[in-house]
């Protein structure tokens, strides 16, 4: 029996950011953090500190062992191009003895968890205990993808510079038309895909489940499209990319109109399970004759000159020196504003840590997106030739990402009528795009029952 992706709703308390505790730091208090403030590593030990693994682990019966790891490994020079010895940054949540660990890596129960644009491991905070209380005999490893966070950081340089080269790749599906593969976004996705297989060789892991949130879930079913037989299940975190509409003569593109509210969301929100009931089985509840692309409107000549040459927005808050700290803090007091003041804190200078850190896999994103935030090569055309295993899509019901591409994703892998590719959809109460920080408990809950579901 076909699985069908099903809107789901919660009344689970959730982290509200309506209100804030304090608008920003003062330029006092911003000259200071930037002349003494804690290291990168230290705002990262700061932030894992506010779990119970990390600062209780009496809380676990001592049933897991915490480390914060660089893991040497080996990429091909054809994938990036350094002379210099690369690491990933990892902080793994293990089992008690070296012996139990291995097992659990032989047997493929692991998760690897894998952030978004500009963000880092320590960003799944909140969700380290719920998730390692929910997957007692599991190991979990959060980890920086490369050119991020702790990650090594070496520039970013791919062979194709022009995105306007292309070639063609037969489709296996039997329905399907060749595929025309972007050499640039091709060699971009290897770029991090490649370094993301050289960890789990290092790290003697079988198989695994594999969730990616944003752009981290749009590069973790790149992952998973070139690495099926390693991916046991993938979860996708209101992921980057999905959705269609981009061409090459309509670089201006975008779904900036996606800010708004959709009220086909916030019609899920008021009617909760028995919507349904009522659009029956297999029919979209965002539109319930097909799927749409979003819409698509003009982001400006400037910006799409500056995207085009391959700027990155970070560069604004590494060139503003002593005001960096208060030009981050007017985006992190706001976003964690609501956390208490020592996280809100650990996360803030975590998150300007790592957005003036040196540059490096942050200029991939103008190969991967077109400007205006659309795929160049959108997931949603590969699911069905590429994706071998189950899925589960994960949107916040303020999500500012296109959520009816991620419940279309699940309907065309649940349309193949297979079992073992199953596919789950599902709209989390009161959350925006970073649906796992906002609402843990819904967010921890859709995730482990969706693990633990048997194929």
């Amino acid at each position: 029996m076909t699985s069908t992706a099903t809107p789901t709703t919660s009344t689970t308390e959730s982290t509200s950011h309506t209100k804030h505790v304090r608008p920003s730091l003062t330029y006092k208090e911003a000259f200071l953090q930037y002349l003494y403030g804690p290291s990168q590593q230290e705002s990262e030990q700061m932030v894992l500190n506010q779990t119970q693994l990390v600062s209780n682990p009496a809380h676990f019966d001592n049933h897991f062992r915490t480390s914060v790891n660089d893991v040497p490994i080996t990429v091909a020079k054809e994938y990036v191009h350094t002379k210099q010895p690369l690491h990933l940054h990892e902080f793994a949540i293990e089992q008690a003895s070296p012996a139990l660990t291995q097992t659990a890596n032989d047997n493929g129960n692991v998760l690897v968890m894998m952030h978004g644009y500009g963000a880092g491991l320590g960003f799944f905070y909140k969700n380290f205990d719920g998730l390692s209380a929910g997957l007692r005999d599991w190991n979990i490893y959060a980890l920086d993808w490369l050119g991020y966070g702790l990650s090594s950081r070496p520039k970013f340089s791919i062979q194709t510079a022009k995105m306007s080269e292309t070639r063609q790749v037969a489709s296996a599906a039997t329905d399907a038309k060749s595929e025309t593969v972007i050499k640039a976004v091709e060699e971009t996705e290897n770029w991090f895909v490649e370094s993301l297989e050289a960890w789990r060789r290092a790290k003697n892991i079988k198989s695994f489940t594999l969730m990616g949130h944003s752009m981290g879930g749009y590069l973790a079913a790149a992952y998973a499209f070139k690495y099926p037989e390693n991916v046991n299940k993938l979860i996708m975190v209101s992921p980057a990319g999905v959705e269609t509409g981009y061409t090459p003569d309509l670089d201006e593109s975008s779904f900036l109109s996606l800010f708004r509210k959709d009220s086909q969301i916030e019609q899920i929100k008021e009617k909760g399970p028995e919507l349904q009931e009522e659009l029956g089985p297999n029919l979209n509840p965002y539109n319930d004759t097909k799927y749409q692309e979003p819409e698509r409107r003009s982001v400006g000549k400037l910006f799409n000159y500056l995207w085009n040459k391959h700027m990155s927005p970070f560069v604004i808050v590494r060139s503003s020196t002593i005001f960096g700290p208060k030009l981050v803090s007017n985006w992190s007091y706001w976003r964690f504003g609501r956390f208490p003041e020592a996280e809100r804190e650990a996360m803030h200078m975590y998150s300007y840590r790592t957005f003036v850190a040196r540059p490096s896999g942050e200029y991939a994103i103008t190969r991967i997106l077109a400007p205006g935030a659309l795929a160049r090569m959108p997931l949603l055309t590969r699911v069905q030739d590429k994706l071998k295993c189950p899925s589960v899509w994960i949107y916040g019901d303020n999500d500012w990402m296109h959520a009816p591409s991620g419940y279309e994703a699940a309907n065309i892998m649940n349309r193949i009528g297979r079992r073992d590719l199953f596919a789950e959809f599902h709209v989390v109460p009161k959350a925006g795009h970073h649906v796992y920080l906002d609402n843990v408990g819904k967010f921890n809950s859709v995730v482990l029952n969706f693990i633990k579901r048997k194929v």
